[in-house]
């Protein structure tokens, strides 16, 4: 369960790092 909780913030890490360099 650790690991999908780390998979999910991995992946709106991910997300938030793209809007980010879109601007």
């Amino acid at each position: 369960r650790v690991v999908v909780h780390k998979a999910k913030v991995a992946a709106l890490c991910r997300l938030f790092c793209f809007k980010v360099k879109l601007g």
